[in-house]
């Protein structure tokens, strides 16, 4: 009896893996890149066309104002050169920002080294306490700014304390900065008020008349600007949450 053939088995069905749903994980999801920097925005930072522009024609005017008083004109070049490093104290670029920084500082310090009797001019003769004061404010830059990075660096949370560490050193820097700036100006105030005298009875008089020309003296707007951006700093100064 022939045999009958035996009937071929179905074929089997891929076997399917359901794959599990997608949870959206916010530290999972690629950076964008940062935009590029413009180059004012390298230079200047965040600082303003209208900031910018008044800086440039107060440096402007101290140069047209030397030259019309027949001063000698290095004078009028200090005063400017604050006004022009002014613009530049913001910039993100270390580089470029700390020298700035440096070299402002410097030159707010030559104007409290001078004789009573040249109180609102820069003194010409201090040149090398001036290289010093620049090489230590740039060097304050400079650590300020390493240890900023170093709190902002994305670690583990074991290096929490480090971080904190790295913060107080970078607000201790920064206070020193804003002294370096401070006190020259503070030296140039105390001069005045003791070699011109400050009587109480005429105090008003005097502070209507000596505040507008103060505020016009190139140290002490640089020395305000400063402040102003070095304060911002301090204010903006915390850690930033660890990524898990």
């Amino acid at each position: 009896m022939p045999r009958r053939p035996r009937a071929s088995a179905p074929p089997a069905a891929p076997l399917i893996i359901p794959k599990p749903p997608s949870v959206a994980r916010p530290h999972m999801r690629i950076p964008r890149p940062p935009l590029p920097l413009s180059i004012r925005e390298r230079l200047t930072g965040q600082r303003s066309i209208v900031f910018i522009g008044l800086m440039v024609l107060r440096l402007a005017f101290t140069i047209v104002q030397g030259v019309e008083s027949a001063k000698d004109l290095r004078y009028a070049a200090i005063g400017a050169s604050i006004y022009f490093m002014a613009i530049f104290i913001a910039s993100p670029d270390r580089r470029l920002r700390a020298p700035s920084i440096g070299i402002m500082c410097g030159l707010i310090w030559s104007y409290a080294l001078v004789d009573p009797d040249a109180l609102t001019l820069p003194g010409l003769q201090s040149w090398p306490l001036f290289l010093m004061m620049v090489v230590l404010a740039g060097l304050v830059e400079l650590a300020f700014s390493h240890a900023q990075e170093q709190a902002h660096a994305e670690t583990a949370r074991v290096d929490q304390a480090l971080r904190k560490q790295h913060t107080l050193l970078a607000g201790v820097c920064q206070a020193v900065a804003i002294l370096l700036f401070v006190v020259p100006v503070a030296v140039i105030c105390l001069i005045a008020a003791r070699t011109y005298g400050v009587s109480s009875t005429a105090l008003p008089d005097e502070l209507k008349t000596l505040v507008p020309i103060a505020f016009s003296l190139p140290p002490v707007v640089g020395m305000v600007v400063y402040t102003s951006f070095a304060l911002r700093r301090l204010r903006t100064l915390r850690l930033r949450p660890t990524r898990t």
